[in-house]
């Protein structure tokens, strides 16, 4: 069985052109904003299995195998220090962890798309850099949320400068009414 490929488009009766769905409003949602931290993998990996604790100061700073390595001249921390993180936190683990999310995402990417929040940040860079467009996003989005705010503010104001006006003629009225004589009935 040979398939054979559709017939081109007629020029005699095109088909109707095809209607665009209506976007819809998003979701309403208890969140303002949605972060998506978009790093490769491979690096992640990096991340994740080179960060390093030490047992006797658990509270103490971290360290990174790459980024962070601990101080050269103290070889008994560099000694006694071990992976940071969950107790189960092997490549294996992490391997299994990054499918799942891979795996989830387009069901994620679906629900976030309807509630229309997400903002997208690539987190490949140094963390300053990822911190400094961080801070950049979370300010613009409060800048939104204000000017929301205030505009909300002047429609509630501009509606009860238009009720007090009403309820204002409507006392002129009444007052006048008072004050003029009544027709005389013949």
């Amino acid at each position: 069985v040979t398939k054979t490929a559709p017939p081109p488009p007629s020029r005699l009766a095109p088909l109707p052109p095809q209607e665009e769905e209506p976007e819809t409003p998003p979701f309403p949602s208890g969140f303002d904003i949605a972060i998506r931290f978009h790093v490769a993998p491979e690096l992640s990996r990096r991340r994740a299995l080179g960060r390093l604790r030490d047992p006797e100061n658990p509270e103490g700073p971290g360290y990174h195998l790459e980024y962070d390595p601990p101080p050269e001249e103290d070889s008994n921390l560099a000694a006694r220090l071990e992976r940071a993180g969950d107790a189960d936190g092997t490549e294996a683990q992490l391997l299994t962890r990054t499918a799942t999310y891979l795996e989830e995402r387009i069901a994620l990417d679906a629900w976030f798309k309807k509630v229309g929040k997400v903002v997208e940040i690539q987190a490949t860079e140094a963390v300053e850099e990822v911190a400094a467009e961080l801070d950049e996003t979370i300010a613009e989005k409060k800048a939104e949320l204000q000017a929301v705010k205030d505009e909300a503010a002047a429609k509630i104001v501009a509606e009860e400068e238009a009720i007090a006006a009403v309820e204002a003629a409507k006392v002129a009225a009444a007052e006048a009414a008072l004050v003029e004589p009544a027709p005389a009935v013949e």
